[in-house]
């Protein structure tokens, strides 16, 4: 008899323990794929337009702390966290402003991790000619946000 009392004070003193830790459990919300889709492309043209706006230090915007880029002219080296990552484009700053078009975009989804590849073609008022660039830029959502975790920009070679 005390044996079972002894399991119900201790079924009593933890279930309610147990129910409220697993209510302060953050829970990640889940998406559609067009949802995914419309946030990453959103994130991504409010970056390139501040960069063809020629406000490249803004670019940087959402990095997460940890993110690492490539780009295949002038960050030849990885650059490892957002403030080598921001420091890299603020000396960017006053590129001239330019027209862009986003083409063969593609987002795929793996839980809180998206992967967003396009070409990004840029078109200057001065009619001078601008190679194309590729890119991958690798998404996660945490804390309530998407941010880039990883980038890697080249240029198309022409043939």
């Amino acid at each position: 008899m005390k044996d079972n009392r002894f399991k119900l004070v201790a079924v009593l003193i933890f279930l309610p323990v147990i129910l409220f830790i697993t209510a302060c459990e953050t829970k990640q919300p889940v998406f559609t794929q067009e949802e995914i889709e419309k946030a990453v492309l959103d994130l991504e043209n409010q970056a390139l337009g501040y960069m063809s706006a020629g406000n490249s230090s803004k670019f940087s915007e959402n990095f997460a702390t940890d993110a690492s880029y490539f780009d295949g002219i002038n960050a030849q080296t990885r650059l490892d966290g957002i403030e080598e990552i921001q420091e890299y484009f603020n000396s960017l700053e006053g590129a001239p402003p330019h027209g862009y078009e986003l083409f063969d975009t593609r987002v795929q989804s793996f839980g809180n991790t998206a992967i967003l590849t396009l070409h990004y073609g840029a078109k200057l008022d001065n009619a001078e000619t601008v190679p194309t660039w590729k890119a991958t830029s690798v998404y996660n959502y945490n804390n309530d946000k998407w941010q880039v975790v990883h980038a890697h920009w080249s240029t198309i070679k022409s043939e």
